[in-house]
């Protein structure tokens, strides 16, 4: 296929001096001539370039084939082409053998329109006597790639831009041929060659930005973003390179780059936010808080400060004066919704979840997209299903309609496939996520019935059942999308113990365990779910072996050491199994809820002292029990006869 290329580098034009000043060039490459491409010239009506040209012996006066050279550049300065065209014709009818003259011809006769006819000519000429120039390779690059013959095109613009004059506008033509051809490795070469020379072209740079980045080559890209920002002075490519040196873990050289932008444009903003983040990530928390107070002190008034120093003074739990920040831009709507957050994140921190809930709860409304996920997560372990399941839903139903439309716009507006599959691997994640924590909420709402009703109606807490089997749906479709978290194979495993599917469970397990092997909660759990079950002797000592790696990675946990315990009872060391326990109701009473709201410590007790045969102590842990379930039946029953047994024994 023949395609023109139109050059747009005005100054850097093509010109018939440029073809005799390169004769001159004494340090041209010289290379081996490839074998000519014979092309069948083109016949053209008035016999400007007929076979005479190249076999006439008629004029062989070198003198005057001079001057005809040299009027045919004064024409052509002159502006008058067509008798330019002739008398260079009339040169090279006396000279056909000189190479720079029929360089000059080919040239001519490709701007007349006769690129094959120039490109049999040019191939001729690179074979005569003299020495090969950037010039002449530039034309023959044009030439075999204008006849579709790429590889030579590609061999004579890369012998052009490697020369020592370095030919741009070769360079120029070349980089369109290069991506006509998807060689992306050596179009960012050629664009190193020319943007410095070009003085950084705004759309040539972006593109060699893009090269760079889809290569991975970081350190050739902050070479050019520095070099484009110094010759620029653009603080678009100043910000990327402090961005990029940021990514890389470079943060004192960010640091400078940030300071360098607030020092030229003082009111940046993003400057100040990035200088403050990477002097905290930097372990400079006090000078990024002192950097902030004194744009204050400047700008008292400025709300974008107030924000961004209550977020800095929040995260040195400088909670009172955070609040004070905050509270100043909280009605403004391009702060509310992360002053609304941080300060519902505070008020956790005081204990107050009524106050944690409504700023959350304003936050949400000031930016649902962004603290949905949050919302539904807070009215879940608050209890506050009813509330949580229209915000997950809304989540669900807007993550299908965006892969709808991203795969819309892809089809209309002819989107790069690299582009589609970055967008919807990012969607398929963020719907991963949320998948996640609807089971989870799911799970919550499930444990909610089932401690209710454990001692009472049993089929109002066997409906939990309905929302673990929801959960586990949730929870497959985060598998699904490729979310491969330790905390998903966890809440996958526990659901399913809950729901007597061991087998199943166990599975999912082994896969948590083996990418995570010091998973001690994962470990603790199953391991105590199988002493309990106690289904045979193989399980009672696996499940006991991976409650002590429990406990080997945190030895301090009172619910590992519960665990402990009971395994010690299963395992029939009542002995041990009290001594354990004995610990553990001691250390138990600084865990909130432990003795309070659960059971479990005083139930295991009570079984070991029975086996024991301390009745009277283990009357005083049922009766313990009693008091945090009292219309447990099955508790008063176990009472009654444990009382009845130790009267008649005394």
């Amino acid at each position: 296929m023949l395609f023109r290329f139109v050059s747009i580098l005005g100054a850097l034009a093509f010109s018939l001096s440029s073809v005799a000043c390169s004769s001159a060039n004494k340090n041209a490459v010289k290379t081996e001539p490839l074998e000519p491409v014979m092309v069948q010239p083109k016949i053209l009506a008035p016999a400007m370039y007929s076979s005479e040209l190249w076999d006439s012996t008629k004029l062989k006066n070198l003198e005057i084939a001079h001057e005809s050279y040299l009027r045919s550049l004064d024409l052509a300065a002159k502006g008058e082409d067509e008798l330019s065209a002739l008398f260079l014709q009339h040169a090279f009818e006396t000279d056909s053998n000189d190479r720079y003259l029929a360089f000059a011809v080919a040239e001519h006769m490709d701007g007349a329109g006769d690129p094959a006819g120039a490109l049999n000519l040019a191939a001729r000429a690179k074979t005569m006597k003299g020495q090969e120039t950037s010039s002449e390779d530039a034309l023959l690059g044009r030439l075999y790639a204008q006849a579709g013959t790429m590889d030579s095109a590609r061999v004579y613009y890369k012998k052009a831009i490697d020369a020592s004059d370095q030919n741009l506008e070769a360079a120029y033509e070349y980089s369109l041929l290069l991506e006509v051809v998807r060689d992306y490795t050596e179009l960012s070469r050629v664009y190193d060659i020319l943007l410095p020379q070009l003085n950084y072209p705004r759309s040539m740079l972006d593109r060699q930005i893009i090269l760079l980045q889809q290569a991975g080559k970081d350190s050739s890209l902050l070479a050019l973003l520095s070099a484009a920002y110094n010759a620029l002075g653009e603080p678009s490519y100043l910000k990327s390179h402090m961005q990029l040196l940021a990514q890389n873990g470079q943060d004192s050289a960010a640091i400078e780059d940030a300071r360098e932008l607030l020092s030229e444009f003082p009111k940046d903003s993003l400057a100040l936010k990035s200088l403050v983040q990477l002097l905290s990530k930097d372990r400079r928390s006090r000078e990024a808080l002192d950097t902030l107070k004194a744009y204050h002190q400047r700008n008292p008034k400025s709300k974008f400060i107030l924000f961004t120093l209550g977020l800095q003074e929040a995260a040195m739990d400088l909670n009172h004066e955070a609040e004070q920040h905050l509270n100043k831009v909280k009605n403004d709507s391009l702060y509310a919704g992360g002053a609304y957050f941080t300060l519902s994140s505070l008020a956790l921190q005081k204990g107050d979840t009524a106050k944690a809930i409504k700023d959350l709860e304003l936050a949400y409304k000031a930016e649902p997209d962004t603290y949905g996920s949050e919302m539904a997560w807070r009215y879940g372990i608050s209890g506050k299903y009813d509330k949580a399941y229209p915000i997950l839903d809304s989540l669900v139903k807007s993550e299908a309609f965006l892969d709808s439309m991203i795969s819309v716009r892809a089809a209309n507006e002819g989107w790069p496939a690299g582009k589609v599959g970055k967008l919807k691997t990012a969607l398929k994640e963020e719907s991963a996520k949320h998948q996640f924590l609807y089971g989870n909420v799911l799970l919550f709402n499930a444990e909610s019935i089932e401690d209710k009703y454990r001692s009472g109606d049993s089929a109002k807490r066997d409906s939990a059942r309905v929302f673990r089997e929801r959960a586990e749906e949730h929870f497959k479709e985060a598998l699904n999308y490729g979310f491969n978290e330790d905390d998903l194979y966890f809440s996958i495993g526990a659901n399913l113990l809950a729901l007597n599917r061991v087998d199943d469970a166990v599975a999912y397990f082994k896969t948590l365990f083996k990418k995570n092997p010091h998973h001690a909660t994962a470990l603790n759990h199953l391991g105590y779910t199988l002493v309990d079950l106690n289904r045979n002797v193989d399980e009672l000592k696996w499940g006991t072996s991976l409650v002590d790696t429990a406990l080997s990675i945190e030895p301090d946990n009172v619910a590992f050491m519960d665990s402990k315990g009971w395994a010690l009872y299963r395992a029939g060391k009542y002995e041990e199994a009290l001594t354990v326990m004995d610990s553990v109701e001691s250390r138990a009473a600084n865990v909130p809820g432990m003795l309070t709201a659960d059971t479990t410590v005083y139930a295991h007790l009570a079984a070991i002292c029975e086996a024991l045969h301390l009745n009277d102590r283990a009357i005083g842990y049922y009766k313990k029990m009693i008091l945090i379930m009292p219309k447990d039946v099955s508790l008063k029953k176990r009472l009654k006869a444990l009382s009845s047994s130790s009267e008649t024994s005394k």
